[in-house]
C-alpha cells in the first residue's frame, strides 16, 4: 500500500489580491501561515517516509511550515502549477476548475501548458515512489487536482482548497481518497 498526502500551499498574497498565479510566484498572506499551521494541526505527519515539494516559493514555504526540522524537503520540478501564460501575474482572476472542466485535459491555458503535461509529470513522478511508503507532496490546486483526477479515473469532486490535504492511498493499483482535511 502507499498513501499519498497531497497537500496544497496556503493563501498567498496573489490569491489574496485576485492575481492570477500559475508559474509566477508570491509569499505566502499572513492567513496563509495560519491556514498551514491549523492544517498541521490536523495532520498525522509522524509516520512520513519522504517530503516532496514542488520548487516554487509558495509551496516550500507551505511544506517548511508544516514539517520544520522533522523531515528534509526534496525538491521536484515535476510538481511545478500549471503554466496560465499570458494572464499569469496579472490581475484578470481566472476561474481555473471551470476551465479544466469545460475545455478538457489537452486544453492549453492562454500559451501556457495545458493539465495533461502536468498529469504526464504526475505520472512520471509517481514511478519514482516505492511501495509501502507515506509521501508528503506540496503543491498546487491545479497540479493536485488534475494528478488526483487521473489517478482516481474521474474528476476530483472538490478543488483544493488553500492549505487543504487530499489523502490518496494505493492498493493493488488502485488508488481512491481516503480523506480530505
Amino acid at each position: 500500500m502507499k498513501t499519498l498526502i497531497y497537500v496544497r500551499h496556503g493563501q498567498t498574497v496573489y490569491n489574496l489580491n485576485k492575481i492570477t498565479q500559475g508559474r509566477v510566484d508570491s509569499p505566502l498572506s499572513e492567513l496563509g501561515i495560519s491556514q498551514v499551521k491549523s492544517l498541521k494541526e490536523r495532520l498525522d505527519l509522524t509516520h512520513i517516509d519522504k517530503v516532496y515539494v514542488s520548487p516554487q516559493g509558495r509551496a516550500i514555504q507551505t511544506a517548511s511550515i508544516l514539517v520544520e526540522d522533522l523531515y528534509s524537503l526534496n525538491i521536484d520540478e515535476r510538481l511545478r502549477e500549471l503554466d496560465f501564460g499570458i494572464f499569469d501575474g496579472r490581475k484578470e482572476y481566472l476561474r481555473t476548475p471551470f476551465l479544466l472542466f469545460t475545455r478538457g485535459m489537452n486544453y492549453k491555458l492562454f500559451k501556457g501548458n495545458s493539465p495533461k503535461e502536468m498529469i504526464i509529470n504526475s505520472k512520471s513522478f509517481l514511478k519514482d515512489l516505492e511501495d509501502n511508503k507515506t509521501y508528503l507532496i506540496v503543491g498546487h490546486g491545479c497540479f493536485i487536482f488534475s494528478a488526483v483526477s487521473d489517478l482516481i479515473k474521474k474528476p476530483l469532486m472538490l478543488f483544493p482548497k488553500n492549505a487543504s490535504a487530499t489523502i490518496v492511498v494505493e492498493e493493488n493499483n488502485q488508488y481512491k481518497v481516503k480523506e480530505i482535511l
